[in-house]
């Protein structure tokens, strides 16, 4: 995306806010890794924005805010990224940790993370 900014390129993001989806490695004495949890505030960087979306998964209607991020690149450009997120008061709590993990979850998981982002498409 910052290579986008810089050429100026009509280009969105979608993402998912991941607040728990990183983490931090370690190195224990024994050469192991060691996983910490890195934890992300996205009102901290981004702006929320007022409009949210319903989908129907497994016949229950979840909630879709979004965050928006302006991403700016090295020669002035700016490029916008949208990061969705289902941490809404509206939502079930299994609802409200769709975006939570990044890659995490089973198939069930990975496909309710995909609707939030929109399934995907060019345009």
């Amino acid at each position: 995306m910052r290579s986008a900014a810089d050429l100026r390129l009509p280009l969105v993001a979608v993402s998912l806010v991941s607040r728990a989806g990183y983490f931090r490695q370690q190195i224990d004495p024994s050469a192991g890794q060691v996983e910490r949890p890195a934890t992300w505030e996205p009102r901290r960087w981004t702006q929320s924005l007022d409009a949210k979306i319903a989908v129907r998964l497994e016949g229950r209607v979840v909630w879709i805010g979004a965050w928006l991020y302006a991403l700016e690149g090295q020669l002035g450009g700016r490029a916008p990224v949208s990061s969705r997120i289902t941490d809404l008061d509206e939502n079930a709590a299994a609802d409200r940790e769709i975006t939570h993990h990044l890659y995490g979850g089973d198939e069930r998981y990975r496909l309710a993370q995909e609707a939030a982002l929109g399934i995907g498409g060019v345009s």
